[in-house]
């Protein structure tokens, strides 16, 4: 069972632009937490708290995106009341698509901005790890084939022990996922790619353009696919710009 009450750390926040913070497959959002103090006061950062990983790692995490979406869907109503954004690296562009989408279906107030950092269109050419085994060496095979860096984690074998089933549980959510063209979103949508980004081509991150009504923009930096450790400072500074658009437009 899936509590609503423990997706999110942060209250709804009056007065500021509240931008929900989605993970990478494998990770979580604590590090949007070091973000928030480097933002204006305009900017409030709302890590989602997805199960698996950080503060829910005793939690179940999801397997499939329609579960995950009708779940995450029903704690983010609140936000819903006051001006905010979904931001995404990776996976969590995915995921906060799919949110926008089902948000639209159940005629709340859309997003007023989705950011896309490193994260290729759901409908781009897939090129993910085969997860499908019980077998611990040919899942990190399977990763370490996906994200050469991983093999920084391995010199750690309990955090590996902690990291693989999450890791395979978005992965199979990845896997398996259909995404929907329609709704289309009326958001625009603000994209962030990698130039040295070998997991996920700029080329894959264009078609973003077809999923919105509200325009696309997409913007190359100096880095790798971990352009929120990597090279965060311009995308903060996108951040503050919507947050002073929305609240003073």
């Amino acid at each position: 069972m899936h509590s609503t009450s423990v997706w999110f750390s942060v209250p709804p926040t009056p007065g500021r632009l509240n931008i929900l913070c989605l993970p990478q497959a494998g990770g979580d959002t604590s590090l949007y937490n070091r973000w928030q103090r480097l933002l204006p006061p305009t900017v409030a950062l709302i890590p989602v708290l997805l199960p698996g990983r950080g503060l829910r790692l005793a939690d179940p995490p999801f397997r499939a995106m329609a579960d995950l979406i009708t779940a995450l869907a029903d704690a983010i109503t609140p936000y819903t009341a006051l001006p905010y954004a979904l931001f995404g690296s990776s996976m969590g562009g995915w995921i906060a698509h799919a949110l926008a989408q089902e948000l639209l279906q159940r005629r709340l107030s859309a997003p007023v901005a989705l950011f896309a950092c490193t994260s290729s269109t759901p409908f781009a050419k897939r090129r993910l790890p085969n997860v499908d085994t019980d077998d611990r060496e040919t899942l990190i095979a399977e990763i370490l084939a996906f994200n050469p860096d991983f093999d920084r984690v391995l010199v750690y074998p309990e955090l590996v022990d902690l990291l693989l089933p999450v890791i395979k549980a978005d992965f199979t959510l990845c896997n398996g996922y259909r995404p929907q063209q329609a709704p289309r979103l009326t958001c625009p949508i603000i994209g962030f790619a990698g130039s040295r980004d070998q997991i996920i081509p700029l080329e894959t991150m264009h078609g973003w353009a077809e999923l919105t009504e509200g325009g696309f923009s997409l913007t190359e930096l100096d880095g790798d696919h971990f352009l929120i450790e990597t090279a965060p400072r311009p995308i903060l500074t996108a951040l503050a710009t919507c947050a002073e658009q929305v609240l003073t437009g």
